[in-house]
């Protein structure tokens, strides 16, 4: 592999060394695979047992009524009879059955189309004895992917696969980590939403949706309530009333979000007041020390380096860990040190900075 993909590669590894729970790995992984595979959308499926889709995660807003689509056409399958148990080797095994290429001509022709996807490739994350997902990237009828590609996504989703079939390490979560996905709603004051950017639709969803449900085909679903909730609270608050601040704070399997309300004039001038409802995503705190050190560009030395010294690893610890000299644990400890413009002899200071959400990426 030329050193980007090594590098991207590298990257990968470490991120599904951290011990994250699944919903929280999937998206970050889906956006560094990009790095080395452009896509023009991606997604994941979870699969239980019977290798039905049970969980969903894209980057592509509206795919969420195409899944259910999919995972219709699988739910309405014989479950355990010989064919599906059939269907269900072939797969694990990447052979082809009767069943399985039902499933790929409904994708391509009802799913990639619609969406202007004439390119694809995928990959199964396994454990021992089944799929437990599948990664799936689409590009437009111009940009085929390259045998290269399917290589390397290959290679990296043996990682992928690792990281969802071990136990999620327990971690606490970064105070105030808000600074890479944040969006905003307008609302007026009943909690009417009149319009929001792309990044608070998708987190929204999060939120409100935390596993797949084939039966909420609206978008953003669910959230209604708090933000209704929110501005009450708000009202109660301008207006002097006993009532809790406009804050709200929301954690589930995606992850812990906060959500909080402000008042806005309206543009048109017109007295009738709008709010602004924003949504930000907190992440553990290991996820943020890797975007941070991941942002820096270092190579894989430096930034393995790098991540176990910020989590409180003294040097010859480090050299210890990964089969290298204290000398050289230095050395590449050192390049973080110059790319953040630090002083070298503040080793405190390197830390607190790697833990800033977020650093520029």
């Amino acid at each position: 592999m030329t050193a980007p993909y090594t590098r991207t590669a590298a990257s990968l590894r470490h991120l599904c060394s951290l011990g994250l729970p699944g919903e929280v790995l999937v998206p970050q992984f889906m956006r560094t695979l990009e790095e080395a595979i452009p896509a023009d959308s991606h997604h994941f499926n979870w699969f239980d047992e019977e290798m039905r889709v049970v969980n969903s995660y894209s980057n592509l807003p509206g795919i969420k009524k195409y899944v259910s689509m999919f995972a219709d056409l699988v739910a309405s399958q014989p479950i355990g009879t010989p064919r599906w148990e059939q269907s269900k080797r072939a797969m694990r095994c990447g052979l082809p059955d009767e069943l399985n290429q039902q499933i790929i001509d409904f994708t391509f022709h009802e799913v990639m189309r619609p969406l202007g996807a004439h390119n694809a490739i995928a990959h199964f994350a396994f454990d021992a004895t089944r799929p437990l997902g599948v990664v799936n990237l689409w590009r437009d009828r111009t940009s085929k992917f390259s045998a290269r590609e399917s290589e390397f996504l290959r290679s990296v989703g043996a990682y992928l696969g690792y990281a969802l079939r071990a136990p999620p390490a327990t971690d606490d979560l970064l105070p105030n980590a808000e600074g890479g996905e944040e969006g905003i709603a307008l609302v007026d004051r009943a909690g009417n939403v009149l319009q929001l950017d792309e990044t608070a639709a998708h987190l929204f969803e999060l939120a409100a949706l935390p596993k797949f449900d084939m039966s909420v085909t609206r978008a953003p679903g669910g959230i209604d309530q708090p933000i209704r909730a929110l501005c009450q609270r708000l009202i109660q608050m301008t207006e002097g009333q006993p009532g809790r601040p406009p804050q709200m704070r929301h954690r589930n399997a995606w992850g812990e979000f906060v959500l909080r309300a402000h008042w806005l004039k309206s543009p048109l001038g017109n007295g009738a007041d709008l709010v602004a409802i924003t949504i930000a995503m907190l992440i553990p705190r290991r996820l943020q020390l890797w975007r941070n050190i991941h942002a820096l560009g270092l190579s894989i030395r430096q930034q393995e380096v790098c991540l176990l010294f910020a989590e409180g690893l003294t040097l010859p610890e480090i050299a210890q860990r990964i089969n290298i000299s204290p000398h050289t644990a230095t050395d590449h400890l050192r390049a973080a040190y110059r790319r953040l413009e630090l002083d070298q002899s503040d080793r405190f200071n390197l830390r607190e900075r790697l833990l800033q959400p977020p650093l520029a990426r």
